[in-house]
């Protein structure tokens, strides 16, 4: 989902047998091959791993991950989350998740 206007930018079906974050860095390197390039990423704690956020950070993507309380992981630290567009997409992040449940 595109934050702005909520759009759908691209969809992928996989199998259930496929990480979440394998999907998610299939859907980005088909957007850089299309040579569309997101300056962020914002997803909920299932994406909060240190593989799924060094892949972010070595394309120049901000992880805009929801954190969880009590993990440490590498690159995702005060560095993303001082920021107001971290807060600004994890805001939009549920919202775009309640337009698309129902």
């Amino acid at each position: 989902m595109e934050n702005r206007n909520g759009l759908c930018v691209d969809i992928r079906v996989s199998s259930a047998l496929e990480t979440e974050t394998a999907a998610a860095v299939a859907l980005v390197k088909r957007q850089l091959r299309k040579r569309l390039k997101p300056s962020s990423l914002g997803a909920d704690k299932g994406y909060h791993s240190t593989a799924f956020v060094n892949f972010l950070r070595h394309k120049a993507i901000r992880p805009h991950i929801a954190q969880i309380d009590g993990r440490s992981t590498t690159g995702l630290d005060v560095r993303t989350t001082r920021h107001a567009s971290y807060w600004v997409s994890q805001k939009k992040r549920k919202r775009s998740r309640r337009s698309s449940a129902g």
